[in-house]
């Protein structure tokens, strides 16, 4: 089952990027102190002169001094990678500025006169538009103009000569506390050096949003013929998701004034399944589809299905041959994501294609949803009350076999997420022995599922083995703002008190028998939504909405049952650094079932 989701935005495919569990408090004041073991080194290490000119220049609180400051440093220490990010820095200094003091546009084209590049060309024309202010559009529309004239040869002429500036360092700006951020200077990121063909992709997306920019500008202007042809030249084009469905949005609204309601359906239900944000999104969709449908919505899932798997970029995988001398090992692959979660794509992709590579007597796979940093209505009390066992610091966060790990991106980064941090682990698992056996059943009568564990053969000496019986729905459909459209393996309850599990006590085994009544879990997920759509969303005063509509009930046909025996002693090895997002809460086996009917009786 290949899950629907858009390339995303290259903003979001830094690997280790996730979404904090957001709190009334500012991340400043979460940070842990540091223990006295964990304090920095007294003496720290010496700081380069360009990097320490422009932390100099950022302690500057003036916004005058502070760009007089910030161009000293580049005029100081041109063609370095601090020059670049002074530059940047400088650039938002001006554009907010120029809201109180438009002479500031001479600095702006002097800039321009010597930083003639497409991603130049594109800032500054960005950050234009986004002021709103008229007097500023014919100068944003020039150089929009200008970014989308350099070709592709100039492109990457000029990507390859700014990546030599990186190539021996990384400057990293520091967050948190008080004062300004200042800047470190590490080794260089990665090991692989970029590519011409790396840079002509580079080229394709910022080309693409330069048009997009252009075109806003056009539309901004009132030359709506001319921004209807650049909007669809960059529609046309191969960019990221954030860009692509930000377009189509645009272009629906221009073919609704236009009154031609199948183009408007084309661009919204684009817009829609990409991750629109919107409140109003999905009643817009409706509504045009009910005007080209004849007054019905009869067609439209499968509608928007198509279209998103004409849009999907899946990874490609080869299905896993599990060697003779394998052991009987099903792993466990547990995964925290949100469907309002920009950097879950690259989990939600990675684990999808392990669906793909292994059959479930390989690999169990359980998904629970979290609100996180939005709300999303496949959460649910058990999946929250899971949080605890892992600790969880944000989303996404997966385990396998217990193993925790933290960190995801946009879809670029998937399929590193997939060979390193899913792939890898899980076939690392396979060749360990398992450390019990479980016998498992799950029938379904009316909406009552009975479930039998026979636990046996449990190889441990731990006094804290918990077995969880847990109850998935194998997919689920849900537009979410991050673009994912297909959700599997959604977690939908739990067995034990209090959500909690089974204690097992390893030398007697175990005969533990759970029941799901689904009427209920549904009238329990009913009321618990309820509730949370009832109150201000954490801090903000609004109210949580769904974008695409509540998912209380549960599809008794569509449902599994995955069985595993846990050590949730929190002392057992394996444990990573304080700060690290790693807990080891090993698996010693997981049992995988899908619920059955009751065979029907022979007749005589």
């Amino acid at each position: 089952m290949k899950r629907s989701v858009w390339a995303g935005g290259s903003v979001l495919a830094l690997a280790g990027l996730m979404f904090l569990a957001l709190s009334a408090q500012p991340l400043a004041q979460q940070a842990t102190p540091a223990k006295p073991d964990q304090q920095a080194p007294a003496a720290a290490a010496a700081v380069p002169p360009d990097v320490a000119a422009l932390n100099e220049a950022m302690k500057t609180t003036d916004p005058q001094k502070q760009i007089a400051a910030l161009q000293k440093v580049i005029a100081d220490y041109p063609k370095t990678d601090v020059a670049t990010m002074a530059d940047s820095l400088l650039m938002q200094q001006l554009t907010t500025g120029l809201n109180r003091d438009l002479a500031l546009l001479t600095y702006v084209e002097k800039r321009m006169a010597d930083n003639k590049t497409a991603s130049g060309y594109g800032q500054v024309a960005g950050n234009l538009l986004r002021m709103n202010m008229p007097a500023l559009l014919e100068l944003a529309e020039d150089y929009a103009k200008k970014g989308v004239a350099i070709d592709e040869a100039v492109f990457v002429a000029q990507a390859r000569e700014s990546a030599k500036l990186s190539a021996a360092r990384s400057l990293t700006r520091g967050r948190g506390g008080e004062g300004p951020a200042m800047f470190t200077v590490g080794p260089a990121r990665g090991t692989q050096a970029p590519t011409d063909q790396g840079f002509r992709d580079q080229y394709k997306t910022t080309h693409a949003n330069l048009l997009s920019t252009l075109g806003q500008i056009y539309a901004k202007r009132g030359k709506t013929a001319e921004a209807e042809r650049t909007l669809k030249e960059a529609y046309a084009a191969d960019m990221p998701a954030s860009s692509k469905k930000t377009i189509a949005g645009l272009l629906a609204d221009a073919m609704a004034t236009k009154g031609d309601a199948p183009a408007e359906l084309e661009y919204r239900a684009t817009a829609f399944v990409l991750g629109s944000s919107s409140a109003g999104a999905r009643p817009a969709l409706d509504a045009v589809y009910k005007k080209t449908h004849n007054g019905s919505l009869d067609g439209m899932d499968a509608m928007l299905d198509a279209l998103h798997h004409k849009l999907v970029k899946p990874l490609e995988v080869e299905k896993f041959a599990r060697p003779k001398t394998a052991t009987p090992r099903l792993v466990l692959a547990e995964v925290f994501t949100g469907a309002a979660c920009p950097p879950c794509v690259a989990a939600d992709m990675a684990f999808d294609a392990v669906l793909e590579r292994y059959a479930r007597q390989d690999v169990a796979l359980v998904v629970y949803h979290q609100h996180i940093p939005g709300p999303d209505p496949m959460t649910n009390p058990f999946t929250e009350a899971r949080k605890d066992i892992y600790a969880l610091r944000g989303v996404p966060t997966f385990a396998i076999d217990g193993k925790s790990k933290v960190g995801g991106g946009g879809a670029e980064g998937a399929a590193r997420l997939y060979n390193e941090d899913a792939k890898k682990p899980i076939e690392e698992r396979l060749a360990v022995a398992p450390e019990a056996q479980i016998r498992l059943t799950a029938t379904l009568t009316g909406s009552t599922i009975k479930v039998k564990a026979d636990l046996s053969k449990i190889a441990s000496k731990s006094d804290k083995l918990k077995l969880q019986i847990v109850l998935v729905e194998e997919s689920q459909r849900y537009s979410g703002p991050n673009g994912v459209r297909i959700h599997p393996m959604v977690v939908r309850a739990s067995g034990g008190a209090d959500m909690k599990g089974f204690p097992v006590v390893a030398t007697k085994g175990a005969k533990i028998v759970q029941t799901f009544d689904v009427a209920k879990i549904q009238a329990d997920n009913t009321k618990w939504i309820d509730e949370f759509l009832g109150k201000p969303f954490r801090t903000t005063p609004n109210k949580p909405i769904f974008v695409d509509g509540r998912r209380d009930a549960v599809d008794t046909g569509n449902l599994m049952v995955v069985a595993f025996l846990q050590d949730e002693d929190p002392k057992q090895p394996g444990q990573g650094a304080e700060g690290s997002g790693v807990i080891n809460k090993k698996v010693l086996q997981t049992a995988y079932v899908k619920v059955a009917a009751p065979a029907k009786k022979a007749t005589k």
